[in-house]
């Protein structure tokens, strides 16, 4: 037998019919002592009470536990790639900030003989490999594709023009704050390998 509760509700809400139990074995005993009544409202009570505060802990638990404690593990992690709009946008940024580099005086001479279709094909594999997309790219490791550009001055200042550069980028194509700082930072942890130090 189901009894459906919605019919005594007058509020239009809906709730899930529950079936009713027939007075027998417990329910009885109850009937005809009231201090086991109380007992048995208590022990639901502290029941409750305690599925409670067990729910609050495993809660608490969940929302503050960090799967990646240390920032270079959650940055891995969080796939910046996808964030950033995969592969589309990885090459519309690669294409936007070639174009951004060759017209700032700060930068440009270091590739003024460079096949600029290759590079940036070089630059799209890498920067989708480094913001956690598909790994493609077989070029150079850092020190070795800069090391004839520090011969030829590549310096500190010029990192930085370039980080700006992609900042600059990244932001016009609507990237948000914290993924552009996470680019920064990727950027800048390879500054040493870059500058062969």
């Amino acid at each position: 037998m189901e009894v459906d509760i919605n019919d005594s509700l007058d509020q239009g809400k809906r709730v899930k019919s529950i079936p009713a139990r027939p007075t027998r074995g417990r329910d009885i005993d109850r009937l005809h002592n009231p201090r086991k009544v109380q007992a048995d409202v208590q022990g639901e009570q502290k029941s409750r009470s305690a599925e409670a505060d067990i729910s609050c802990i495993l809660y608490t638990t969940l929302i503050t536990y960090d799967p990646y404690p240390h920032k270079a593990e959650r940055n891995l992690m969080s796939n910046l790639y996808e964030r950033l709009g995969r592969e589309s946008a990885v090459d519309k940024a690669v294409d936007i900030f070639y174009r951004k580099v060759l017209s700032d005086d700060r930068v440009n001479d270091f590739f003024d003989d460079v096949d600029m279709d290759k590079q940036a094909a070089k630059q799209k594999a890498f920067l989708t490999m480094v913001f956690g997309g598909p790994n493609s790219y077989t070029g150079m490791d850092m020190r070795e594709g800069h090391k004839h550009l520090v011969a030829n001055g590549l310096n500190d200042s010029h990192v930085d023009a370039i980080i700006e550069l992609l900042g600059d980028t990244l932001k016009e194509l609507g990237a948000a704050d914290t993924d552009i700082g996470e680019v920064a930072a990727i950027a800048n942890s390879v500054r040493d390998d870059v500058l062969n130090r």
